[in-house]
């Protein structure tokens, strides 16, 4: 079967805001898994994703855009983003986990001496990037939420919006996780030591309320560890969480504000969160409760070093609108254009594009402009990175091989962290009518044994097909006179010829008139025209009737008397035939006149 490429140009236009710093997702999720994994989903509150990875992916870049908005980042904050299997059982699982991955000390531009600050802090404090290549933060969420095990029949909910449902929030757990990554933690251990025995940026804020000297930093171990465990008794002081603290209706003893310190030691969770009677529930308590303030969470990273720019991050919204056609066709190049325009000022961060891959095509290349492209199954995405500040056009060509050359869909979406009023404007698809393989038309030359009076005889001609075609294809023929005479030897035939789609030959069968006479073997000639969906190379086929009447025998008798009448018997065909082809040749002049006399009367 013959193969034919297309070529499928995409153009993809946005309007976009440049960030000035930005939290990287670094997807190290391998193919077909967690934020790859291309099982079909509904696109859902502003989320236009349609595949499980792809709504994973949006959704955490959703959640750092706010961020974004909530602190000053200078340097772009890296983070290593992977979903895997955590466990859990039907009432309770660890939903995800997050850590610096390093932390620095005494580096240029550090507010305090001897204090570590955890690396993304760090950068941006100093304004350089002071560990080049390394992820800032790591990250895991636990992808068996979205199983039947795992919580029962609840599953995340990966929309952008704060909608009252059963589900796990993904947007809340993927903030909270990320600002611990950003210091909302310490390096002090459950024993109380501090980390070489320098205190960190966050610890020096913490103190116990009942034991004396009450500041985590001025402690022994032993003391610390103590304080640790002291529920209601651990106080953050910070003086901008001590003047937030007035939005507080509980959780608070004066300005103070109570972190969580149960007792036994939760590893993971104690110290580093606040605690959980803090009214209104905040982002960084040790629970996931729904749509949590930020207002503490804010104020406590200003006490670390950031600089907040607001307490209360608004949702990343826009209207992207994805419409395709086909632009123009030459020869087998398709052209599909795809716009999207954005009518909010917000930045467009990391916009991709999804194109489940139709079985009956094979990708052979995949080249945008900017940003890149994989395959994860039959999905293929393109992440077209961040978008210029001004109108954007970032083009993506597909070289796509059309195995069985046969009408396709291809559907595609477009989707980035915004949220969309009108999901519906994301999705588009566009049908593709190839032009059909033409195929080469050739009739071979046929031969058939005349026969005897009576005999239903015919002379079989083979007309084949270069290739197989979606298409019917349709070829005239006739045959005309050599040697054997229409009406005498044969009888005369035309018409059309049609050759079903799918199939790579035909028959056109001329019906022979058999005799008893002696003769040579004769030639009529079957001629094709007018090809359809088809183009004839091979035109003329010569059919060859073959007699079958041999003489009959009788006994010779002796010496040149048998050579007489071989002699004898050969002089007389040669007079039958002779005498025959008189007959035709009458018969063919007396045709001709008749039909000048039919043509001039």
């Amino acid at each position: 079967m013959k193969l034919h490429n297309f070529i499928f140009a995409i153009v993809l236009l946005i309007v976009a805001n440049a960030a000035t710093g930005e939290i990287v997702i670094n997807n190290n999720d391998g193919s077909s898994e967690g934020f790859n994994d291309p099982t079909p989903v509904t696109p859902v509150g502003g989320n236009a994703a349609i595949t499980l990875g792809q709504a994973r992916l949006n959704l955490f870049r959703h959640a750092s855009l706010m961020l974004e908005e909530m602190i000053n980042i200078t340097v772009p904050v890296q983070v290593d983003a992977k979903m895997e299997s955590l466990g859990g059982d039907a009432n309770s699982a660890v939903l995800g986990g997050a850590s610096p991955t390093i932390g620095a000390i005494n580096f240029s531009g550090a507010p305090l001496a001897d204090t570590w600050y955890v690396i993304a802090l760090a950068n941006t404090l100093s304004g350089s990037d002071l560990a080049p290549g390394v992820d800032d933060i790591t990250t895991t969420f636990n992808s068996d939420v979205d199983g039947d095990v795992v919580l029962g029949s609840t599953r995340w909910y990966y929309g952008f919006d704060n909608s009252a449902n059963t589900d796990i929030k993904f947007l809340p757990t993927v903030q909270h996780e990320i600002v611990h990554g950003l210091g909302f933690l310490t390096f002090m251990n459950a024993s109380g030591v501090l980390l070489n025995d320098f205190q960190d940026a966050y610890v020096r804020h913490l103190e116990d309320h009942n034991t004396p000297p009450y500041k985590l930093t001025e402690m022994t171990d032993a003391q610390r560890a103590a304080a640790l465990i002291e529920d209601g008794a651990l106080h953050w002081v910070g003086d901008n969480v001590r003047a937030a603290s007035s939005n507080l209706v509980d959780g608070t003893f004066g300005d103070h504000v109570l972190m969580y310190a149960p007792n036994p030691y939760a590893d993971g969770s104690s110290v580093s969160h606040f605690d959980i009677s803090v009214r209104p529930s905040d982002l960084m308590e040790p629970f996931l409760t729904s749509n949590p303030d930020t207002i503490m969470t804010a104020a406590l990273l200003e006490d670390l070093g950031w600089t907040v720019l607001t307490h209360t991050p608004s949702q990343p919204a826009a209207n992207i609108a994805a419409t395709a056609q086909i632009a123009g066709i030459s020869n087998q190049t398709f052209s599909l254009g795809v716009t999207a325009t954005n009518t909010d000022t917000d930045n467009v961060p990391h916009a991709s594009i999804e194109f489940p891959v139709p079985s009956n095509i094979t990708l052979t290349n995949v080249s945008p402009t900017t940003g890149s492209c994989t395959t994860h199954d039959s999905l293929l995405r393109c992440n077209l990175g961040t978008l210029a500040a001004t109108t954007s056009v970032v083009a993506l060509t597909l070289d796509a091989t059309i195995n069985d050359n046969q009408q396709t869909t291809l559907g595609f979406n477009l989707s980035s962290p915004l949220f969309d009023n009108d999901v519906s404007n994301n999705l588009a698809e566009l049908t593709l009518n190839p032009q059909p393989v033409i195929p080469d038309i050739s009739v071979a030359n046929a031969m058939a044994t005349e026969g005897d009076p009576g005999d239903n005889t015919q002379l079989s001609f083979t007309i084949n097909l270069s290739t197989a075609t979606a298409l019917d294809v349709d070829v005239d023929y006739m045959t005309s006179e050599n040697s054997a005479v229409s009406g005498l030897d044969y009888l005369q035939v035309s018409g059309t010829l049609t050759i079903p789609a799918g199939s790579t030959s035909g028959l056109v069968s001329v019906p022979l008139i058999p005799d008893n006479e002696i003769e040579p073997n004769e030639t009529l000639t079957l001629t094709l025209s007018n090809p359809v969906n088809g183009t004839i190379v091979s035109a003329n086929a010569t059919g060859t009737i073959v007699d079958d009447d041999a003489p009959s025998s009788s006994a010779s008798g002796g010496g040149g008397g048998g050579s007489m009448g071989l002699f004898l018997l050969a002089l007389l065909l040669a007079l039958v035939y002779r005498h025959r082809s008189t007959i035709k040749k009458h018969a063919q002049s007396y045709a001709a006149n008749a039909s000048r006399n039919e043509t001039s009367s």
